[in-house]
């Protein structure tokens, strides 16, 4: 067997031109050299979904909770990063995280992190990030109100404030969303851990789903963000009894739709600051009147600042005169800080949704040029990166509105890839799980066939057709080169990856307890000689048939690791350890598929909980050389910096690696009554040109200065003034005289039923200017909540809080309005047909339309359908 060994090491030595590394006179595998593939992936200011705000006392330190990187990142109050805290959490490890639901300070140097997938608040240094202590379980909590593979996704997770006297012993506030209720703990000074159970609001006080929770400066009220209730609740901070509330549901001044977090400020007189979820906004109250102020913000995703896409959370300035707060602007993957008057002060954050990043990546693939691609689930594309390591793109369904890939069922679309491999061809094979399906797709990203398979998980293409392994199904499939479908192995428990061996020989398949070759039957035996394995999640060949297995081994210890196995015969392997489990470099967390290139030369590994790709090279080989582009817009509320390569797009995301000797072209795009004032840096030459191109022969740094532009010349008199454009329609009110209608019927003597006939409601609109009007009929259907939304009854969340959806059905009128009030007849029959509606809740919707275009609406009034 040693000679074999020796053997199979220097025939792969020869296939690599790299010969025999040092350590194989003794049988040691070659050493392999670890680094990460595309940008860095946490901490440094990237951001996955933030949820989570808190400014030191002072304001000296804004934390984030970035819930989808499983991290809390350390920022100075213009955005420079200081630490992080924590990566992602297998078995409740302390100092580790999942989903963060909130993050809170006191005055002692202490940092509470509300780790909500793990049910429990975890207690760090402020000052360095370094554990202290934890408490809390699933006995006391249920923070992600539900499952965590659903709901955790994590864009539901409760919230956290602390207060403490001065001199005093810290108290814990925390807003438990799936126990609809807040729980107060008082903490002992000396082990920050509760003196007794905690304190429990009264079910008097009615939360629904309750998100954030803060409390005024000088700790004299609680504040909670009641979701489902659409409103902010006051609470007495010692008994949480109800003292007030503010807010109803609507998208009108002081309505809000699904708050998710609340703060208050040291402003004179305090403000209180509302993350109006559904809204896209900032709303701002009196903290103590409860009266509104107004709004910060507008809804938009892109680089612009003021622009603002599902507001998660605020963390405001308690201790700095004037007040003001940081907001997390949460589907831009960023933050912004404004002052008490609404002006944005600072902005920063890189999207992990962004170019050269992955969320949760399941597979990846190399080319035979190198070239690697990403099966990036959460962010449902395809990530695409060149042999020289710049991101050149994706495979998957980009939104319009914002800009990022999308979920879906069209081709090329995705749902949840998993799997991906390249065939000899260089098509692109995709495992599309939750749409199950395999899709092909040619190198210019057309899709080649599209085959059904249940929960398809992982794909590998051979000679012979594309093997893959259905998770559901328990089986692994041949799609043949026709397209037919063939079983070839089965009884598996819950395949999730399969290679092939070079030649066809082997076809080797993972489930959650073993790894076998499906063409003889036989079981590997993994290390210590067992044929049992724990949750193997990837597998891959190498030209040599060196056998790689990620395992992740989720009830032991630092489990997870990914293994090499030498073969000494077609199925027994000498195994050693590529990587273990961690955070470092080399080091993986819940690891997925694996790829292998073509020579055997370079590894790579879906690096799934560390949100990655690391690739593992032989000696004489290295990763392609990166230089790293590094820009800044001076006047962020100006204008933005975008590049032709992806990569930038700055007032925020700028920074970016670029292969060596690529050529990037900077676009600078002043906002309206603004102009380029000049460039610095590598592209201080440009003067104040839109562009300016940078060759990455090196490290550059370059930043575009914005200025107000110079005012207009002064027009000559004008001697008649333009006319004035009526203003915007505005639907004043909407009224019904009854909300219960009944359709007609006939008398049936036989049965002693009387004759009826149809309840008539008088609709009263009463508009801003005459206008056309559209009136829709909505009807309501049963649902279930699904965080801050209700969705369809389906088989796997009937068991959820029940809640009403409502749907537009095909009954609708057109009126023209020749005045400012309009009136119209609404019976059980409204509408184009003749059949009266069906018992039930409804709502008419209505829009207005002016003779300028303007649009207006839906305002809603509810009715009622009975028998």
């Amino acid at each position: 067997m040693r000679s074999l060994i020796l053997r199979l090491a220097a025939i792969a030595g020869a296939l690599t031109g790299a010969g025999v590394a040092p350590g194989l006179a003794d049988g040691a595998p070659p050493t392999l050299t670890p680094s990460i593939v595309g940008e860095p992936p946490q901490g440094g200011g990237v951001l996955r979904f933030p949820q989570a705000v808190a400014v030191s006392p002072g304001g000296g330190t804004v934390f984030v909770g970035d819930q989808n990187s499983s991290v809390v990142q350390a920022f100075a109050p213009d955005g420079t990063p200081k630490f992080s805290v924590g990566f992602h959490a297998s078995r409740r490890e302390p100092g580790r995280l999942g989903v963060v639901g909130g993050v809170a300070t006191d005055r002692t140097g202490h940092l509470y992190v509300l780790d909500a997938e793990n049910e429990r608040v975890q207690v760090f240094s402020a000052a360095d990030g370094h554990f202290l202590t934890q408490f809390g379980d699933g006995s006391v909590f249920n923070l992600l109100g539900g499952n965590p593979e659903t709901i955790g996704g994590g864009r539901s997770a409760s919230g956290l404030a602390v207060a403490q006297p001065p001199g005093g012993a810290p108290v814990v506030y925390v807003a438990d969303q799936g126990n609809d209720r807040v729980e107060r703990f008082a903490l002992d000074p000396g082990t920050l851990l509760p003196t007794a159970a905690p304190q429990l609001s009264p079910a008097s006080v009615d939360l629904l789903a309750p998100q954030g929770i803060a409390l005024d400066p000088g700790a004299t009220r609680v504040y909670v963000a009641d979701d489902d209730h659409h409103r902010v609740l006051v609470l007495d901070p010692a008994t949480l009894a109800l003292v007030g509330s503010v807010g109803t549901f609507g998208s009108g001044p002081g309505q809000l739709q699904n708050p998710y977090d609340v703060a208050v400020d040291s402003h004179d007189p305090a403000q209180l600051y509302v993350a109006d979820n559904q809204n896209h906004r900032v709303d701002v109250f009196d903290a103590f009147s409860l009266g509104f102020l107004g709004t910060f913000g507008h809804q938009g995703y892109g680089p612009g600042v003021g622009n603002v896409a599902v507001v998660r959370s605020v963390g405001a300035l308690t201790d700095t005169p004037g007040g003001g707060i940081d907001v997390a602007d949460t589907a831009n993957d960023r933050i912004q800080a404004f002052d008490s008057g609404g002006t944005v002060t600072a902005a920063w954050g890189l999207s992990g949704r962004g170019p050269g990043y992955a969320t949760d990546p399941r597979g990846v693939a190399i080319g035979a040029d190198g070239a690697i691609a990403v099966a990036d689930a959460f962010d449902e594309r395809i990530g695409l990166f060149a042999p020289d390591g710049t991101w050149v793109g994706l495979r998957g369904q980009v939104s319009a509105s914002t800009g990022f890939a999308t979920e879906g069922s069209n081709p090329g679309q995705f749902n949840l890839p998993a799997g991906v491999a390249y065939d000899a061809g260089g098509n692109l094979w995709v495992a599309d799980t939750a749409n199950n399906r395999v899709q092909q797709i040619g190198p210019d990203g057309t899709v080649l066939s599209i085959t059904s398979v249940a929960g398809a998980a992982a794909v590998a293409p051979a000679a012979a057709g594309t093997y893959v392994a259905s998770r559901t199904g328990g089986t692994v499939v041949l799609r043949a080169p026709d397209g037919s479908l063939s079983t070839v192995q089965s009884g598996l428990a819950q395949p999730v990856a399969v290679a092939v061996a070079p030649g066809g020989g082997a076809v080797y398949v993972a489930d959650d307890t073993s790894v076998r070759d499906t063409v003889t039957g036989t079981l590997i035996a993994g290390p210590g000689g067992s044929t049992t394995w724990d949750h193997p999640a990837g597998l891959a060949v190498g030209p040599d048939g060196t056998l790689y297995v990620s395992e992740r081994r989720p009830a032991t210890a630092d489990g997870a690791r990914v293994l090499r196995g030498t073969p000494s015969s077609p199925t027994t392997f000498a195994w050693d350890t590529v990587a273990g489990e961690g955070a470092g470099v080399g080091q993986v967390v819940k690891p997925g598929g694996l790829g292998v290139s073509p020579d055997g030369t370079t590894l790579v590994v879906a690096d799934t909980g560390n949100d990655r790709v690391v690739r593992f090279d032989a000696a004489g080989h290295a990763p392609p050389a990166t230089a790293t582009l590094r820009a800044g817009v001076e006047g962020i509320d100006r204008g933005t910096l975008l590049s032709d390569l992806p990569g930038i797009a700055c007032a925020t995301d700028c920074r970016q690696r670029f292969g060596t000797g690529r050529v990037v072209t900077l676009v600078a795009k002043p906002a309206a009554g603004s102009v380029i004032a000049g460039w610095s840096g590598a592209c201080a030459g440009a003067g104040t040109a839109p562009t300016c191109a940078v060759t990455m022969d090196t490290d550059h740094d370059t930043a575009v200065r914005f200025a107000a532009a110079p005012p207009p010349p002064v027009a000559p008199p004008v001697t008649a003034p333009a006319p004035t454009p009526a203003p915007p329609v505005v639907l004043r009110s909407v009224r019904l005289d009854t909300h219960t209608l009944r359709a007609a019927r006939r008398a049936d003597v036989r049965r002693r039923v009387r004759a009826r006939r149809a309840t008539r409601a008088h609709a009263t609109v009463v508009l801003s200017r005459p206008a056309t009007l559209t009136v829709m009929v909505q009807q309501g259907r049963p649902g279930r909540r699904a965080g801050s939304s209700c969705v369809a009854v389906t088989r796997a969340n009937r068991r959820r809080t029940r809640c009403t959806r409502f749907v537009t059905i095909p009954r609708r009128r057109t009126l023209a309005a020749g005045a400012a009030t309009v009136r119209f007849t609404v019976t059980a029959t409204f509408g184009t047909s003749a059949k009266a509606l069906a018992p039930g809740s409804y709502r008419l919707a209505l829009l207005a339309l002016d003779s300028n275009g303007n649009r207006v609406g839906p305002r809603t009034v509810s009715f009622r359908v009975a028998r």
